[in-house]
């Protein structure tokens, strides 16, 4: 792969650090690793669902988006509609934003 395409997917792929999904392994050989999908990696998991699959991972979701929701549960916001709230198929199959 040539430079211009790894900065290319750079932007296009979720970064993991940032999910809520995301973990460190104890494991030294494959020290990533996606709870949501059970696995553990060499690199990023993002990168390997890429790879796999050929589409970005789908099963991004924002560390601060869960704190921001219970922050309005507590301050009496009203809850986002069924159409705007996110739904996850159980693990084992792809997971879609909605």
């Amino acid at each position: 792969m040539n430079h211009s395409l790894n900065s290319t997917l750079d932007h296009t792929l979720p970064n993991c650090w940032q999910c809520e999904h995301f973990a460190i392994s104890w494991d030294v050989q494959r020290p990533y690793s996606c709870r949501l999908m059970g696995f553990k990696s060499k690199s990023l998991p993002s990168s390997e669902v890429f790879k796999a699959d050929g589409q970005a991972c789908q099963c991004f979701y924002p560390k601060n988006r869960a704190a921001t929701e219970q922050h309005h549960q507590k301050s009496g916001v009203a809850k986002k509609p069924l159409s705007e709230q996110r739904i996850l198929n159980p693990v084992g199959t792809r997971s879609w934003l909605v």
